[in-house]
């Protein structure tokens, strides 16, 4: 029997797996900000799922397709905060204190939903606990190289005074109750952190 050569057979559908993996990595991350958001409008109350949904506009099939469950989205979320938080810290690095101290308050306003969300939820207080370990680390090194000072039991609480004074949570007071904007609170904390260090 001969073969039909004007009968067109159907074409494969061919998936781009690459495309989909890109949609749905787009998709979990609007969800996460969704979520960061909602969490430092309640000052971290948690959300529901169906609430997370709602803001997201998105179907909460979808949100359990990409989140097995809650934990899930914790983890998540954690992990997103903290991915945030290191490329701070590289930045420190790169960076003279004063110079650090001016960007990063400039920084808290510009992601200023997911500096709430650092301050009041459960996982910015894990992240955050980390992070100002090796943040007071590495200020306070700078300050000793820079000033060649021997360390006593008095100069370590100095120097923990002035490494606490780049604080989310100086940010947040200050703005709140004195109404300044974040780069007159990074240029007065960048003069008093030189003031401080001269006079140790």
């Amino acid at each position: 029997m001969k073969k039909n050569k004007n009968v067109r057979l159907p074409k494969k559908r061919i998936y781009n797996n690459s495309l989909r993996k890109k949609k749905a990595d787009q998709t979990q991350r609007h969800i996460i900000e969704t979520y960061v958001k909602l969490l430092a409008e309640r000052r971290g109350t948690d959300v529901s799922i169906e609430e997370l949904a709602d803001a997201s506009e998105i179907s909460q099939r979808t949100v359990f397709r990409l989140f097995k469950d809650k934990d899930e989205l914790y983890k998540a979320t954690d992990l997103y905060v903290e991915q945030f938080v290191q490329v701070s810290f590289q930045k420190i690095q790169q960076s003279d204190i004063l110079a650090f101290t001016r960007d990063v308050f400039n920084l808290f306003e510009q992601y200023e939903n997911l500096m709430m969300a650092y301050m009041f939820s459960p996982y910015g207080a894990h992240t955050r606990q980390i992070f100002r370990k090796k943040l007071n680390k590495v200020l306070t090194d700078q300050i000793i190289a820079s000033r060649k000072i021997k360390l006593t039991r008095i100069i370590e609480t100095r120097l923990a005074v002035i490494v606490t004074l780049i604080n989310v949570k100086i940010w947040y007071d200050i703005r709140s109750d004195f109404k300044h904007s974040s780069k007159e609170i990074g240029q007065a904390v960048s003069w008093a952190i030189e003031h401080l260090i001269k006079a140790l």
